[in-house]
């Protein structure tokens, strides 16, 4: 793989980039549809489908750009010799690039951003659990804006050096500096990944497993279904393909990481707008009745006098380990879903007293 060359490697990736967008296609036309659904009555949902057709028109640019380049310079028979046109080439070639890392960069923001928001929904709206992480996002975003300043100097310098003239100790300089804060930048976003990936994950794991429907243990097949949907919408993808993307040595190993990661910032978000567009996110999926609250907030407080109304949704049987007031008779508690308010309200009722789980859209 290291002798490979670079029209060969270029070929790979580019098909290879290709076939990631094949598969993230029919995935954002089936989020949008459903987003689009019930963004005519929710502020939010409409907001989420501004979110992914702005991942997703970044993506299909970013495509459009990696196929083109490619083609003029990569692929162009003028790429092995050293003329003019080489040059010409070469400056259409590094501006393009910024462009297309300034469009990653936006991308990359977006995708962190909707992470940071489900990880202070997770945490029941507390200002004070995502005053790090968004410091963290500011270090991502300004260190992105350096590395995009530095491209397009470098572009600059390179633009107005003539065909054979020596290259001035400027250009070398920007390039170090881009190497720097490049490596900087993946490590910020590597932080901000890690860090709510974990929390969100722990935080997720923690709900199902205080939940056992109908007093019997979650199937092996669940939990390892549970375990795939945790790892995609915890955020985890994002730091490993950061990982492989700054790690590999080899050249082609990083841009087909590279790639990927640039697909899956759009991906991995309207995968996750859709299963909680339908209800169908790992926190709010109960097992046994497949019956879901497809809300995006939980909160816990006293009943409400007569909130219930009976038939307004299913009621679910559940054991809840977690509550803080166990029924001291070991049996099971009801939960009964309400509607009052326009908020979904869960009915807990226990030999203790009562509480309710408020569920907010």
């Amino acid at each position: 793989m290291a002798d490979i060359s670079v029209q060969k490697a270029t070929l790979i990736t580019t098909a290879y980039e290709g076939s990631l967008y094949v598969l993230y296609l029919p995935v954002f036309i089936a989020s949008s549809v459903f987003t689009c659904r019930k963004a005519r009555y929710s502020t939010l949902h409409a907001r989420l489908q501004i979110v992914i057709s702005v991942l997703f028109a970044g993506t299909t640019a970013n495509l459009i750009l990696d196929i083109y380049t490619a083609n003029i310079y990569y692929l162009s028979p003028v790429f092995n010799h050293d003329t003019p046109q080489l040059l010409h080439v070469e400056n259409v070639y590094n501006l393009l690039y910024c462009i297309r890392d300034g469009i990653f960069g936006l991308n990359l923001f977006i995708a962190d951003a909707l992470l940071v928001w489900r990880y202070y929904v997770f945490w029941n709206d507390a200002l004070a659990v995502i005053l790090f992480p968004l410091f963290l996002l500011t270090v991502e975003v300004s260190l992105g804006i350096a590395v995009i300043i530095f491209q397009v100097r470098i572009y600059g310098i390179q633009r107005d050096v003539a065909w054979l003239a020596p290259r001035p100790p400027a250009l070398y300089v920007a390039l170090d500096k881009v190497a720097v804060l490049n490596k900087a930048y993946y490590a910020s976003t590597f932080a901000v990944n890690i860090l709510l990936s974990v929390a969100i994950a722990w935080k997720i794991w923690s709900m199902l497993r205080s939940v056992v429907t109908g007093g019997h243990r979650i199937p092996k097949y669940s939990r390892i279904s549970h375990t795939i949907a945790l790892s995609l919408e915890s955020g985890i993808i994002y730091s490993i393909i950061i990982l492989l993307a700054i790690m590999p040595n080899n050249a082609l190993l990083r841009d087909i990481a590279g790639v990927t990661l640039m697909i899956c910032v759009a991906l991995v978000p309207s995968v996750v707008i859709l299963l909680v567009t339908v209800g169908k996110s790992s926190e709010f999926t109960t097992h046994g009745t497949d019956e879901v609250i497809p809300q995006t907030a939980i909160r816990f407080g006293t009943v409400p006098g007569n909130t219930h109304q009976e038939g307004s949704v299913a009621t679910i049987s559940v054991v809840l380990g977690d509550l803080g007031a166990p029924d001291n008779s070991g049996s099971k508690v009801d939960i009964e879903t309400g509607k009052a308010q326009g908020e979904f309200a869960l009915a807990v009722s226990a030999a203790s007293g009562s509480s309710v789980a408020v569920i907010r859209e």
